[in-house]
């Protein structure tokens, strides 16, 4: 078994605590789990991404995170999107 990698974002282990194998607990969320930059831009997903919507990982990596929304929901989750990098929020939860 390969050695567990870097967290997918700095400061990951300060979130979740030191001694907790961050790459672990997000490889088998059931929940799809995404880092994405300020433009939106897809830097990390976890795996479940495949079960809920038939991308897998790399194909969506370095993509607009838009690329995942039904085109109904779209000008909301922009919009959502946009007050959290205003506010400097680090995390921002989308529920369908």
């Amino acid at each position: 078994m390969d050695a567990p990698g870097p967290p997918p974002w700095p400061g990951a282990v300060g979130i979740l605590g030191a001694g907790i194998d961050v790459r672990l607990l997000l490889e088998n969320a059931s929940d799809v789990i995404a880092v994405a930059d300020g433009k939106a831009v897809v830097r990390y997903i976890s795996p479940a991404v495949e079960r809920t919507t038939g991308f897998t990982p790399a194909e969506v990596v370095g993509r607009s995170a838009f690329i995942l929304i039904h085109p109904g929901d779209l000008a909301a989750a922009r919009g959502a999107f946009l007050v959290a990098v205003r506010a400097e929020r680090p995390a921002t939860r989308l529920r369908r």
